[in-house]
């Protein structure tokens, strides 16, 4: 690749100077990958496949598993259907307790709740643009577009880290600027929900910098 560059400081070179930022998804001792093991974040929205767990004690005790069907529901014996789908995990918990309390009359008395998010589901996401590898991703519902440009290899040379575009139901969700994440460990992530499309768009402007010697200025 020509390297005009190198053509200023009277030198001929094949590459351009490395693009900063473009390593770390080369390094084999990151991984990006979203951490399953934390407390359920409170914006976190449910969805088919989740498996919600409701553990009650004190004058009644009993413990439910029950996972959200394809249709959004759980279903818990002797109360029917409770309709989750797309409720924050917050919302979802005062509903529940709500239903439960139609079957344990001392629920918030005598009797006890705690619901939490067991096993959680499996998303697919698409990952196109100025990607190293682009394509469809199955990865973890508490996954990010980060965890997404991971996937996909991170961005070509033409590619932007401050240009990353969520869109969702075919409408723009979200801007990342992954170097505000990589510099400042700053700047708000984007989670992804199953069908989102990730576009890393080509870079506008890029800036070179090179250092001659040690009595140099950088160009």
């Amino acid at each position: 690749m020509f390297d005009p560059f190198g053509e200023l400081m009277g030198e001929k070179t094949d590459t351009l100077p490395k693009i900063f930022g473009m390593d770390y998804f080369k390094n084999n001792q990151l991984s990006f990958e979203p951490n399953v093991n934390i407390p359920t974040p409170i914006n976190y929205r449910l969805g088919p496949g989740d498996e919600i767990i409701i553990d009650l004690w004190g004058d009644s005790e009993q413990t439910y598993q029950e996972q959200i069907s394809p249709d959004g529901y759980i279903r818990i014996e002797r109360l029917g259907p409770i309709y989750l789908n797309g409720l924050e995990i917050g919302v979802a918990k005062k509903k529940i307790n709500a239903k439960l309390k139609t079957l344990y009359g001392t629920l918030g008395s005598s009797t006890y709740s705690q619901i939490s998010l067991g096993q959680i589901r499996s998303i697919r996401i698409n990952v196109i643009g100025e990607v190293m590898v682009p394509g469809t991703y199955t990865m973890s519902s508490l996954g990010s577009a980060f965890n997404a440009l991971y996937l996909a290899g991170g961005p070509q040379e033409t590619g932007s880290l401050r240009k990353i575009e969520v869109y969702r139901n075919g409408k723009f969700h979200g801007r990342l600027d992954a170097y505000q994440l990589l510099i400042f460990g700053e700047g708000q992530d984007i989670s992804l929900s199953d069908g989102d499309v990730v576009i890393v768009k080509p870079y506008d402007t890029r800036v070179f910098i090179r250092w001659r010697d040690q009595a140099a200025r950088f160009l």
